[in-house]
Protein backbone atom coordinates (compact mmCIF):
# COMPACT_ATOMS: atom_id res chain seq x y z
CA UNK A 1 0.00 0.00 0.00
CA UNK A 2 2.70 2.76 0.98
CA UNK A 3 4.57 1.81 -2.86
CA UNK A 4 0.91 2.57 -4.51
CA UNK A 5 0.86 6.14 -2.47
CA UNK A 6 4.75 6.69 -3.66
CA UNK A 7 3.86 5.95 -7.00
CA UNK A 8 0.79 8.28 -6.76
CA UNK A 9 2.81 11.17 -5.05
CA UNK A 10 5.51 10.68 -8.17
CA UNK A 11 3.03 10.68 -11.11
CA UNK A 12 0.77 13.53 -9.42
CA UNK A 13 4.74 15.49 -9.14
CA UNK A 14 5.19 15.15 -12.51
CA UNK A 15 1.47 16.05 -13.78
CA UNK A 16 1.83 19.44 -11.75
CA UNK A 17 5.65 19.93 -12.73
CA UNK A 18 4.05 19.21 -16.78
CA UNK A 19 0.97 21.37 -16.51
CA UNK A 20 3.38 24.45 -14.24
CA UNK A 21 5.70 23.89 -17.26
CA UNK A 22 2.71 24.21 -20.20
CA UNK A 23 1.64 27.56 -18.24
CA UNK A 24 5.12 28.91 -18.10
CA UNK A 25 5.86 28.68 -21.96
CA UNK A 26 2.75 30.93 -23.07
CA UNK A 27 3.49 33.73 -20.26
CA UNK A 28 7.66 33.53 -21.48
CA UNK A 29 5.82 34.07 -25.20
CA UNK A 30 3.75 37.09 -23.44
CA UNK A 31 6.74 38.44 -22.23
CA UNK A 32 8.65 38.36 -25.31
CA UNK A 33 6.04 39.81 -26.95
CA UNK A 34 5.37 42.52 -25.08
CA UNK A 35 8.99 43.63 -25.34
CA UNK A 36 9.18 43.72 -28.42
CA UNK A 37 5.57 45.91 -29.03
CA UNK A 38 7.20 48.26 -26.90
CA UNK A 39 10.96 48.29 -28.94
CA UNK A 40 8.96 48.30 -32.08
CA UNK A 41 6.89 51.60 -30.92
CA UNK A 42 9.99 53.40 -29.92
CA UNK A 43 11.37 52.86 -32.73
CA UNK A 44 8.48 54.00 -34.94
CA UNK A 45 8.52 57.56 -32.56
CA UNK A 46 11.78 58.24 -33.35
CA UNK A 47 11.05 57.49 -37.36
CA UNK A 48 12.85 54.57 -37.30
CA UNK A 49 10.04 52.62 -39.49
CA UNK A 50 12.62 50.02 -41.45
CA UNK A 51 13.43 48.56 -38.13
CA UNK A 52 10.53 49.26 -36.45
CA UNK A 53 7.88 47.20 -38.98
CA UNK A 54 10.04 44.05 -38.29
CA UNK A 55 10.16 44.07 -35.11
CA UNK A 56 6.27 44.54 -34.48
CA UNK A 57 5.56 41.52 -36.89
CA UNK A 58 7.98 39.31 -34.70
CA UNK A 59 5.68 40.44 -31.88
CA UNK A 60 2.59 39.59 -33.67
CA UNK A 61 3.65 36.28 -34.11
CA UNK A 62 5.02 35.55 -30.43
CA UNK A 63 1.63 37.02 -28.79
CA UNK A 64 -1.07 38.04 -31.71
CA UNK A 65 -2.83 41.02 -30.52
CA UNK A 66 -5.30 43.32 -32.55
CA UNK A 67 -3.55 46.82 -31.17
CA UNK A 68 0.28 44.97 -32.34
CA UNK A 69 -1.79 44.71 -35.73
CA UNK A 70 -3.08 48.34 -36.16
CA UNK A 71 0.28 49.59 -35.18
CA UNK A 72 1.89 47.17 -37.83
CA UNK A 73 -0.63 48.50 -40.44
CA UNK A 74 0.54 52.02 -39.45
CA UNK A 75 4.24 51.36 -39.67
CA UNK A 76 3.52 50.09 -42.96
CA UNK A 77 1.60 53.37 -44.40
CA UNK A 78 4.36 55.16 -43.00
CA UNK A 79 7.03 53.18 -45.63
CA UNK A 80 4.83 53.70 -48.51
CA UNK A 81 3.79 49.97 -48.61
CA UNK A 82 0.46 51.28 -49.26
CA UNK A 83 -1.27 47.64 -50.29
CA UNK A 84 0.45 45.94 -46.84
CA UNK A 85 -1.20 48.44 -44.69
CA UNK A 86 -4.26 49.04 -46.09
CA UNK A 87 -4.81 44.81 -45.91
CA UNK A 88 -3.41 44.44 -42.89
CA UNK A 89 -5.95 47.26 -41.46
CA UNK A 90 -8.88 45.40 -43.10
CA UNK A 91 -7.60 42.42 -41.19
CA UNK A 92 -7.33 44.37 -37.95
CA UNK A 93 -11.02 45.74 -38.31
CA UNK A 94 -12.08 41.99 -39.12
CA UNK A 95 -10.73 40.90 -35.59
CA UNK A 96 -11.52 43.60 -33.77
CA UNK A 97 -15.39 43.39 -34.72
CA UNK A 98 -15.31 39.85 -33.84
CA UNK A 99 -13.64 40.43 -30.25
CA UNK A 100 -16.53 43.18 -29.98
CA UNK A 101 -13.52 45.73 -29.71
CA UNK A 102 -15.96 48.23 -32.18
CA UNK A 103 -14.04 51.36 -31.74
CA UNK A 104 -10.86 49.89 -33.02
CA UNK A 105 -13.13 48.19 -35.54
CA UNK A 106 -14.08 51.55 -36.86
CA UNK A 107 -10.60 52.77 -36.74
CA UNK A 108 -9.34 50.08 -39.12
CA UNK A 109 -11.67 50.22 -41.44
CA UNK A 110 -11.71 53.98 -41.46
CA UNK A 111 -7.68 53.88 -42.15
CA UNK A 112 -8.40 51.21 -44.88
CA UNK A 113 -10.89 53.09 -46.61
CA UNK A 114 -8.55 56.29 -46.46
CA UNK A 115 -5.72 54.20 -48.46
CA UNK A 116 -8.08 52.77 -51.21
CA UNK A 117 -7.90 55.55 -53.32
CA UNK A 118 -4.22 55.95 -53.74
CA UNK A 119 -3.72 52.16 -54.12
CA UNK A 120 -1.37 50.67 -57.01
CA UNK A 121 -2.29 47.87 -58.76
CA UNK A 122 -1.31 44.94 -61.26
CA UNK A 123 -3.67 43.43 -63.13
CA UNK A 124 -2.52 40.03 -64.47
CA UNK A 125 -4.03 39.20 -68.19
CA UNK A 126 -3.36 35.75 -69.23
CA UNK A 127 -3.59 34.46 -73.06
CA UNK A 128 -6.65 32.20 -73.54
CA UNK A 129 -3.82 29.52 -74.75
CA UNK A 130 -1.78 29.64 -72.27
CA UNK A 131 -4.78 28.68 -69.58
CA UNK A 132 -5.06 25.50 -71.70
CA UNK A 133 -1.67 24.15 -70.99
CA UNK A 134 -1.63 22.05 -68.26
CA UNK A 135 0.63 22.77 -65.45
CA UNK A 136 0.80 26.91 -66.03
CA UNK A 137 1.01 28.82 -63.35
CA UNK A 138 1.62 33.25 -63.12
CA UNK A 139 3.84 33.73 -59.81
CA UNK A 140 4.45 37.59 -58.36
CA UNK A 141 7.74 37.66 -56.30
CA UNK A 142 7.48 34.72 -56.09
CA UNK A 143 3.81 34.10 -54.70
CA UNK A 144 1.30 32.05 -56.68
CA UNK A 145 -1.12 33.57 -58.14
CA UNK A 146 -4.49 31.92 -58.27
CA UNK A 147 -5.91 31.63 -62.16
CA UNK A 148 -9.51 33.42 -60.04
CA UNK A 149 -7.08 36.02 -59.57
CA UNK A 150 -6.03 36.72 -63.59
CA UNK A 151 -7.89 39.76 -64.71
CA UNK A 152 -8.61 41.24 -61.26
CA UNK A 153 -6.81 44.22 -60.16
CA UNK A 154 -4.79 42.91 -57.53
CA UNK A 155 -3.29 45.98 -54.83
CA UNK A 156 0.26 45.44 -54.33
CA UNK A 157 3.19 47.90 -53.01
CA UNK A 158 5.06 50.61 -55.18
CA UNK A 159 8.39 49.52 -55.91
CA UNK A 160 9.68 46.44 -58.46
CA UNK A 161 7.66 43.10 -58.81
CA UNK A 162 9.12 40.13 -60.60
CA UNK A 163 6.26 38.61 -62.52
CA UNK A 164 7.33 34.79 -64.15
CA UNK A 165 4.92 32.45 -65.72
CA UNK A 166 5.74 29.01 -66.83
CA UNK A 167 4.69 25.31 -67.38
CA UNK A 168 5.89 22.56 -68.11
CA UNK A 169 7.45 21.74 -71.83
CA UNK A 170 7.48 25.58 -72.27
CA UNK A 171 9.86 28.38 -72.06
CA UNK A 172 9.68 30.55 -68.72
CA UNK A 173 8.38 33.85 -69.14
CA UNK A 174 9.95 36.32 -66.72
CA UNK A 175 9.34 40.46 -66.54
CA UNK A 176 10.21 42.98 -63.91
CA UNK A 177 7.61 45.54 -63.27
CA UNK A 178 8.14 48.78 -61.65
CA UNK A 179 4.68 49.95 -60.00
CA UNK A 180 4.57 53.44 -58.89
CA UNK A 181 3.06 54.92 -56.31
CA UNK A 182 -0.53 55.10 -56.29
CA UNK A 183 -3.09 56.37 -57.65
CA UNK A 184 -1.37 53.83 -60.14
CA UNK A 185 -2.73 51.06 -62.17
CA UNK A 186 -0.45 48.39 -64.60
CA UNK A 187 -1.92 45.67 -67.09
CA UNK A 188 0.81 42.59 -67.72
CA UNK A 189 -0.86 40.91 -70.44
CA UNK A 190 1.15 37.31 -70.63
CA UNK A 191 0.91 35.91 -74.23
CA UNK A 192 1.69 32.32 -75.40
CA UNK A 193 4.40 30.47 -73.79
CA UNK A 194 7.04 29.54 -76.58
CA UNK A 195 7.18 26.13 -76.57
CA UNK A 196 10.91 24.32 -75.96
CA UNK A 197 12.61 22.62 -78.74
CA UNK A 198 12.05 19.24 -79.26
CA UNK A 199 15.67 17.15 -78.79
CA UNK A 200 16.59 15.11 -81.71
CA UNK A 201 18.36 11.81 -81.09
CA UNK A 202 22.13 11.84 -82.16
CA UNK A 203 23.23 9.91 -85.54
CA UNK A 204 25.21 6.75 -84.76
CA UNK A 205 28.38 7.65 -86.67
CA UNK A 206 28.69 10.40 -83.83
CA UNK A 207 28.79 7.97 -80.64
CA UNK A 208 31.50 7.31 -79.04
CA UNK A 209 32.35 4.79 -76.66
CA UNK A 210 30.79 4.41 -73.08
CA UNK A 211 34.26 4.55 -71.82
CA UNK A 212 35.04 8.16 -72.95
CA UNK A 213 33.18 10.57 -70.78
CA UNK A 214 31.34 13.21 -73.38
CA UNK A 215 30.33 16.54 -72.15
CA UNK A 216 26.16 16.73 -71.18
CA UNK A 217 24.52 18.85 -73.48
CA UNK A 218 22.47 21.67 -71.38
CA UNK A 219 19.50 21.65 -70.55
CA UNK A 220 17.46 23.92 -72.89
CA UNK A 221 15.00 24.46 -69.86
CA UNK A 222 17.91 25.84 -67.61
CA UNK A 223 18.65 28.73 -70.55
CA UNK A 224 18.30 32.56 -69.58
CA UNK A 225 14.85 33.64 -70.01
CA UNK A 226 15.09 37.31 -70.96
CA UNK A 227 18.34 38.66 -71.95
CA UNK A 228 19.27 42.86 -71.07
CA UNK A 229 19.55 43.93 -74.68
CA UNK A 230 21.87 46.80 -75.20
CA UNK A 231 21.20 50.61 -75.94
CA UNK A 232 17.66 52.45 -76.64
CA UNK A 233 15.27 50.08 -79.02
CA UNK A 234 14.30 51.38 -81.80
CA UNK A 235 10.77 51.73 -80.88
CA UNK A 236 11.92 53.80 -77.84
CA UNK A 237 14.06 56.32 -80.77
CA UNK A 238 10.58 56.49 -82.62
CA UNK A 239 7.92 57.16 -79.98
CA UNK A 240 10.84 59.48 -78.45
CA UNK A 241 11.24 61.73 -82.04
CA UNK A 242 6.86 61.55 -82.15
CA UNK A 243 6.81 63.12 -78.40
CA UNK A 244 9.76 65.57 -78.99
CA UNK A 245 8.01 66.69 -82.53
CA UNK A 246 4.49 67.03 -79.95
CA UNK A 247 6.21 69.01 -77.49
CA UNK A 248 7.64 71.10 -79.90
CA UNK A 249 4.33 71.74 -81.86
CA UNK A 250 2.54 72.36 -78.69
CA UNK A 251 5.14 75.27 -78.06
CA UNK A 252 5.13 77.02 -81.01
CA UNK A 253 1.65 77.04 -81.03
CA UNK A 254 1.43 77.91 -77.69
CA UNK A 255 3.09 81.06 -78.03
CA UNK A 256 1.40 81.92 -81.37
CA UNK A 257 -1.60 81.54 -79.66
CA UNK A 258 -0.40 84.19 -76.62
CA UNK A 259 0.83 86.29 -79.63
CA UNK A 260 -2.48 86.74 -81.27
CA UNK A 261 -4.00 87.39 -78.15
CA UNK A 262 -1.90 89.64 -76.99
CA UNK A 263 -2.40 91.79 -80.39
CA UNK A 264 -6.21 91.29 -80.12
CA UNK A 265 -6.18 92.95 -76.55
CA UNK A 266 -4.27 95.90 -78.05
CA UNK A 267 -6.78 96.75 -81.26
CA UNK A 268 -9.58 96.51 -78.63
CA UNK A 269 -8.25 97.21 -75.00
CA UNK A 270 -12.41 96.84 -73.93
CA UNK A 271 -12.43 92.95 -74.78
CA UNK A 272 -14.71 91.24 -74.90
CA UNK A 273 -16.92 94.17 -75.95
CA UNK A 274 -15.15 94.92 -79.26
CA UNK A 275 -16.11 96.35 -82.83
CA UNK A 276 -12.95 96.00 -84.35
CA UNK A 277 -13.26 93.33 -86.76
CA UNK A 278 -9.20 92.90 -86.88
CA UNK A 279 -9.41 91.81 -83.01
CA UNK A 280 -12.07 89.69 -83.55
CA UNK A 281 -9.70 87.67 -86.11
CA UNK A 282 -7.09 88.10 -83.96
CA UNK A 283 -8.48 86.21 -80.68
CA UNK A 284 -10.45 83.24 -83.12
CA UNK A 285 -6.49 82.73 -84.22
CA UNK A 286 -5.40 82.60 -80.42
CA UNK A 287 -8.05 80.09 -79.71
CA UNK A 288 -7.18 77.72 -82.67
CA UNK A 289 -3.28 78.03 -82.19
CA UNK A 290 -4.40 77.11 -78.15
CA UNK A 291 -6.02 73.87 -79.47
CA UNK A 292 -2.97 72.98 -81.53
CA UNK A 293 -0.97 73.54 -78.88
CA UNK A 294 -2.75 71.52 -76.21
CA UNK A 295 -3.19 68.36 -78.49
CA UNK A 296 0.62 68.64 -79.03
CA UNK A 297 1.50 68.66 -75.89
CA UNK A 298 -0.57 65.78 -74.95
CA UNK A 299 1.16 63.62 -78.16
CA UNK A 300 4.73 64.92 -76.20
CA UNK A 301 3.84 63.56 -72.92
CA UNK A 302 2.29 60.13 -73.80
CA UNK A 303 5.06 59.96 -76.28
CA UNK A 304 7.83 60.84 -73.89
CA UNK A 305 6.48 58.93 -70.95
CA UNK A 306 5.97 55.67 -73.51
CA UNK A 307 9.88 56.26 -74.97
CA UNK A 308 11.24 55.93 -71.24
CA UNK A 309 8.86 52.70 -70.39
CA UNK A 310 10.43 51.08 -73.71
CA UNK A 311 13.94 51.96 -72.42
CA UNK A 312 13.84 50.95 -69.08
CA UNK A 313 11.96 47.59 -70.02
CA UNK A 314 14.97 47.16 -72.43
CA UNK A 315 17.31 47.55 -69.82
CA UNK A 316 15.65 44.60 -67.80
CA UNK A 317 15.36 42.63 -70.16
CA UNK A 318 11.90 43.08 -70.78
CA UNK A 319 11.32 42.84 -74.27
CA UNK A 320 7.64 43.85 -74.40
CA UNK A 321 5.64 43.25 -77.67
CA UNK A 322 3.61 46.69 -76.75
CA UNK A 323 3.56 49.36 -74.38
CA UNK A 324 0.72 51.98 -73.96
CA UNK A 325 0.56 54.49 -71.30
CA UNK A 326 -2.74 56.71 -70.98
CA UNK A 327 -3.69 59.93 -68.53
CA UNK A 328 -6.81 60.30 -67.40
CA UNK A 329 -8.47 63.54 -67.22
CA UNK A 330 -6.52 65.60 -65.12
CA UNK A 331 -3.57 63.53 -64.69
CA UNK A 332 -5.17 62.13 -61.97
CA UNK A 333 -4.62 58.44 -62.34
CA UNK A 334 -1.25 57.24 -64.84
CA UNK A 335 -2.25 53.61 -66.27
CA UNK A 336 0.27 51.50 -68.21
CA UNK A 337 -0.52 48.28 -70.27
CA UNK A 338 2.55 46.02 -71.44
CA UNK A 339 2.25 43.05 -73.55
CA UNK A 340 4.84 40.43 -73.61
Amino acid sequence: MARWVDWSLALGCMVALCSAQARAEPAAKKVEAEALFDRGLELMRNGEFVAACPVLEQSQREDPGIGTLLYIAECYEKLGRSASAWATFREASSAAEAAGQMERAVQGRERAQALEPVLSRITLSVAAHNQKVEGFIVRRSSEHIAPALWGVPIPVDPGEHVIEASAPGHRTARRIVRVEPGPYSTEIVIGPLAPLPASTPEPASKKVSSATPTPSRRDSAHEPTSSVSGGVPASAWVVGVVGIAGLGVGGYFGLRAARREYDARDLCPRSPACDDPRAVTLTEEAKDAALVSNIGFAVGVVGAVSAVGLTLLASSGNDAKEVSVSLSQGGGRLEVRTVF
